[in-house]
């Protein structure tokens, strides 16, 4: 259902711009972040890392997924694409931030 309103002069159509921007919004972005999500619960589930930590290691898992997938592109390696998104790159650096992170607070946990 699409709704009019009316801004200044003339009147929009509430869904065209909403349909608009869902265009304009690459898929690659919602890819990274459902494989940031992904890799961050099976390091959670693998390592039984509490709740407490779990905000510290999805942006650790989402940043590990763009890094890998901007050095992939900038490198012009072509292994694995899903679309545009490099998979094997995107998921080592991934991992191993991920990993990175979680020996980190480990570290700092043990230390108190």
């Amino acid at each position: 259902m699409c709704y009019n309103c009316s801004e200044g002069r003339r009147p929009i159509r509430v869904c065209a711009l909403v349909s608009d921007l869902a265009l304009a919004v690459s898929p690659v972005w919602l890819l990274i972040l459902v494989l940031g999500g992904v890799y961050t619960l099976a390091i959670v589930g693998l390592f039984g890392i509490g709740p407490c930590r779990f905000h510290m290691l999805l942006g650790a898992g989402i940043a590990g997924v763009i890094v890998g997938q901007v050095a992939s592109d900038m490198a012009g390696w072509r292994l694995l694409l899903l679309g545009d998104l490099h998979i094997l790159q995107a998921t080592f650096v991934a991992m191993g931030l991920l990993l990175l992170t979680r020996l980190t607070t480990r570290r700092q946990s043990v230390r108190r």
